[in-house]
């Protein structure tokens, strides 16, 4: 189970000697940069901002919207452009190719858990389930990925205990609270819906 996690880091590990490693670490580098200073050039206040009016209400709402997709989408236009320079100069870029997807699905993560906030009454709790989902849906792809999921699940279905003869599992768990947590956010939501 996990010689295949060893195995998967051993050749990750090969790849730190090779120059074409840090070209991709490079322009990892630089989309991020990019990325934080377009956040930082958006999230100046205009002159309409400041006047109060409801078009700057509109705007400044729309302005949040876009910068909860921004990051991860301009990362993801540099990282397209720098994977194809890169193939241009015939080298492999294996990191890239996992960056590629972790970044859009990272941009459709924020969407999701955007288009949630707007559905339910802001609380704190509401903002911690956010942060929990977001977080396991990413890890989620992440780890599928690098190739590590299935034996990162067995792993989770091998802690169990047999009360009476039943399977408990960490795994069983884990998707029993998932469960919980999708039903609640549905009724929260309908309830929240009901109340406008």
């Amino acid at each position: 189970m996990m010689e295949s996690i060893q195995q998967s880091l051993s050749a990750w590990m090969t790849r730190l000697g090779h120059p074409e490693f840090w070209w991709q670490v490079g322009i990892l580098a630089l989309a991020v940069a990019v990325a934080m200073m377009l956040r930082s050039i958006m999230l100046r206040p205009s002159h309409a901002q400041q006047e109060g009016t409801s078009f700057s209400r509109l705007r400044k709402m729309s302005r949040k919207s876009l910068d909860r997709i921004q990051f991860p989408l301009s990362m993801l236009l540099i990282t397209l452009i720098g994977e194809s320079i890169l193939q241009q100069f015939g080298m492999a870029v294996p990191l890239l190719a996992i960056a590629t997807p972790l970044l859009l699905s990272l941009a459709g993560i924020r969407i999701a858990v955007y288009m949630l906030r707007k559905g339910f009454a802001p609380s704190p709790l509401i903002k911690a389930w956010e942060n929990l989902i977001a977080t396991a849906a990413w890890s989620l792809v992440a780890l599928h990925l690098l190739g590590w999921l299935p034996t990162v699940l067995a792993g989770l279905d091998a802690v169990a205990f047999n009360p009476g003869g039943t399977h408990v599992s960490l795994l069983l768990v884990l998707k029993l609270m998932l469960t919980i947590a999708g039903c609640w956010l549905l009724v929260a939501g309908a309830l929240a819906g009901q109340c406008h």
